[in-house]
This record gives C-alpha cells, sequence and structure tokens, in this order.
C-alpha cells in the first residue's frame, strides 16, 4: 500500500522526494510506502511502530509489497519468500483464469454448433484447436511460478 503525507503544493520547491518511509502494515503482513510532499513532513514522521526512512530507489519491487518485511534489525526491508511465492502463485492462477475466460465464448459458440450439426471442418478444427488449449491450461502446475510456460494460444481461424 502507498500513502501520500501532505499532498497539497509543497513550500519547500527543492525537496526532492527520494526518501520514503516504510512501516508494517496493520496486519502484520506486508508494508505501506509513505510518500511526502516536503521534507518538513519527512522530518516531522513519527509512527507507533517500527518504520524506516530509505531510498525510494531501494525498494524492493512494489508489484510485491505484501511480501516486504523487516529484517531481524528492523535497519532494511526483505522479501519474504514464502509469501512472495505464495503471491506469485495467485497472480499465475488469476492469469490462468484470465486466459481460459479470453477463449470461452469462442469455445462455446463452436460447442453450440457443432451441437446443432451446423459445424464445418474448419470450425470442427479450430474447436479441438481451443479445447486442447483450454486443458492445457487447467493441467497447468501453477505452483512453480514464477517459472512457467504457458501454452500458446492457437492461431485465429
Amino acid at each position: 500500500m502507498e500513502q501520500f503525507i501532505n499532498q497539497a503544493l509543497s513550500d519547500n520547491a527543492a525537496y526532492e522526494n527520494i526518501y520514503v518511509v516504510v512501516f508494517e502494515n496493520k496486519t502484520g503482513r506486508g508494508m505501506t510506502v509513505a510518500n511526502f510532499a516536503a521534507q518538513k513532513y519527512l522530518e516531522a514522521f513519527t509512527h507507533d511502530g517500527p518504520w524506516l526512512k530509505i531510498l525510494r530507489e531501494e525498494l524492493p519491487d512494489q508489484r510485491f509489497i505484501e511480501a516486504w518485511q523487516f529484517n531481524k534489525a528492523k535497519d532494511a526491508i526483505i522479501v519474504n519468500p514464502v509469501w512472495l511465492h505464495e503471491m506469485q502463485v495467485a497472480e499465475a492462477e488469476r492469469e490462468r483464469s484470465r486466459r481460459i475466460w479470453s477463449v470461452q465464448d469462442e469455445l462455446t459458440a463452436l460447442q453450440t454448433d457443432l451441437m446443432l450439426g451446423i459445424i464445418d471442418d474448419e470450425s470442427t478444427a479450430r474447436l479441438i484447436k481451443l479445447k486442447k488449449y483450454v486443458i492445457a491450461l487447467k493441467r497447468l502446475a501453477v505452483s512453480t511460478a514464477p517459472d512457467i510456460s504457458w501454452p500458446e494460444l492457437p492461431d485465429v481461424a
């Protein structure tokens, strides 16, 4: 989660906004990044729990902010590998669902044509390719995320 502290226009035009403050989320999992509109707000920042002033460029990949935690000394941010893997698996599951749904309308239309007996050979071949694609997606072991070899979407007929 990212927050902005005192977003009003700064009276400190020279402020470069290169530092942020990071603190643990209330859930105890992941972190919050606080950005500041002026140096005076950064210097005045307080928080009940542990927090760290850090260069923005030293932050880990913010796509996985929910996997961040303090190191034991609470003087640096590390990425919890278990939490990161859980996030990557969840992301892969969402991607698999997205890929399946992207072909669902066409697949349903072709299956309807097949049931009605009005499908041609070219469409039958397309139906088989799409069905094999969906089966391959469903069989895919997303637990290996982020190292996944996604099946190729068959060419559009």
